[in-house]
């Protein structure tokens, strides 16, 4: 989970386990110790949405993976093309091929 998230949610349950320990106390403050299910109602929220981002983050980890190796295959491929057009012709005649030059 996202650190952010995760720190927010250990605040939450630190909040939550300090109002439990003192409610009478705090009720007798005029304290309303309600926010609690509101927190702890939250905090699950939190967690099930955290671990869906995880999940989606694993999924889009594994395309980029994907990605990465396509790419690498595609510029060896691309590298292995132009090398075959340009050892064949003069430089002049490369663009006609498909082969741009920078020099």
């Amino acid at each position: 989970m996202n650190k952010i998230y995760s720190d927010q949610i250990e605040k939450a349950k630190i909040l939550i386990d300090g109002v439990n320990k003192n409610r009478d106390f705090l009720v007798s403050k005029g304290y309303d110790p309600s926010i609690v299910e509101t927190l702890q109602k939250d905090i699950e929220e939190m967690e099930r949405e955290g671990e869906a981002v995880a999940r989606e983050e694993a999924a889009l980890s594994e395309h980029r993976t994907q990605c990465h190796a396509i790419l690498s295959r595609l510029k060896d491929n691309l590298l292995t093309g132009k090398t075959g057009i340009k050892s064949r012709f003069e430089q002049d005649q490369w663009l006609k091929y498909g082969v741009t030059d920078k020099r």
